[in-house]
């Protein structure tokens, strides 16, 4: 397999072109070419367009794994670090996108050459975004090939990958390979499936507690004897919209525990974005629940396909005798069900209060790839040692994957 350089496409952005390497191998017709182009936010922007007709190609297609949640990511929490963005084409067309980030960093007190998912806990997922069918699959190998032969690097970490992920194969192959791997679950993300049924959404409750049911019921005429109770929908990124959200989760144990969107100046700039991004391409979902006028609950969400994802959520800790934010959740099921979606995803961890609305969860794991060079072995026996003396998170499993 050759090294070469290769120039930008025509009407790309012009890259350096010592950053920009290509792997070429033939398969039977057609050409399959893989590239690593290094450099910001821009070689995001540079495919974008591609990028987002792969996402509709794919059968991962979720909005965390399109260019602009990407982009965003780095502009808020890696301006200044080093993107590596692999891409696989088959005869021109793209097939496969990994974007990754560069670094030097530690690993439990070991000094290395790092490379990791271009995201972090509140992109909430991450993948390998591909083609569906063999042109796919052969397009991840490919990029593993690129990655283990052409890029330096001691250590590849990957997080929030759902459980049977596109990216779970490159990290089998990697195994197959005879590369050490260690696992260890993330989170187990809830979702409700949304059955068909009639329109006032009481078909989704169907697998929550008969008790949780009737204090929903209790709870809403409690609260709406006190005054009008209103549901609003935003698809908007109004900025006072968005103030009236970052308030309400201000207001409440986040603003306490400094958690709060606004607290941190880059996580709100990276909330404003992403609302911006979602209005842009028509996936934003925002809804307030208001009683007599005054905010109660609120979500920021993303209506993608015919799903629902739930990014954010707050409530006013005034009302809590009426469990406002659960209230939110059976108003905007209802809503789901009468838009047509077939799921509610609730995202992140399993968190006591979504157990009262499913038992459904997918599980998302963190990976790391341990690479052949002396350091990348010190770490692997490091991690093996680690969970031999105290109960460590690592699962490092000693097959291939059954995912693949």
């Amino acid at each position: 397999m050759g090294i070469e350089w290769s120039p930008s496409l025509p009407g790309q952005l012009v890259i350096p072109r010592q950053n920009v390497i290509s792997v070429e191998e033939t398969i039977p017709k057609p050409l399959l070419t893989v590239e690593g182009h290094r450099g910001g936010v821009e070689v995001v922007e540079s495919i974008a367009g591609e990028w987002r007709q792969l996402c509709a190609e794919a059968h991962n297609d979720q909005p965390f794994f399109r260019p602009e949640w990407v982009s965003t990511y780095l502009r808020a929490f890696a301006p200044r670090k080093p993107t590596l963005l692999v891409t696989a084409r088959v005869d021109g067309r793209l097939k496969a996108v990994l974007p990754l980030v560069e670094e030097q960093a530690w690993f439990w007190g070991f000094p290395v050459r790092k490379l990791r998912s271009a995201a972090n806990v509140h992109c909430l997922r991450f993948d390998l975004i591909r083609s569906a069918g063999p042109e796919g699959q052969l397009a991840t190998q490919a990029i593993w090939e690129f990655l283990r032969d052409s890029v330096a690097w001691d250590l590849f970490e990957m997080q929030h990958v759902l459980a049977g992920a596109p990216l779970e194969d490159l990290v089998s192959t990697a195994s197959v390979n005879g590369f050490p791997i260690a696992r260890r679950e993330s989170w187990h993300s809830p979702y409700i499936p949304i059955l068909d049924g009639n329109t006032n959404g009481e078909s989704s409750l169907q697998g929550t507690d008969a008790k949780f049911r009737a204090n929903l019921c209790r709870r809403w005429r409690n609260l709406s004897a006190q005054g009008t109770l209103a549901l609003q929908r935003f698809d908007k990124a109004d900025p006072q919209m968005l103030q009236r959200f970052y308030e309400l989760e201000r207001s409440g144990w986040k603003g306490r525990s400094r958690s709060a969107i606004t607290l941190d100046a880059h996580t709100q700039q990276f909330y404003d974005q992403i609302a911006r991004a979602a209005e842009q391409f028509n996936y934003l979902s925002v809804y307030i629940l208001e009683s007599n006028g005054r905010d109660v609950a609120a979500q920021l969400g993303l209506s993608y396909g015919s799903r629902y994802f739930l990014l954010k959520t707050a409530y006013d800790e005034a009302y809590s005798q009426y469990s406002p934010g659960q209230l939110l959740v059976r108003a905007v099921l209802a809503d789901c069900v009468k838009r047509g979606y077939t799921e509610f995803d609730f995202l992140g961890a399993f968190d006591n209060w979504k157990r009262d609305w499913t038992s459904k969860a997918r599980v998302q794991n963190d990976w790391c790839v341990f690479n052949k060079t002396r350091k990348g072995r010190a770490l692997d026996v490091l991690v093996s040692a680690m969970k031999h003396a105290r109960n460590t998170i690592f699962d490092r499993p000693s097959h291939v994957l059954n995912s693949i």
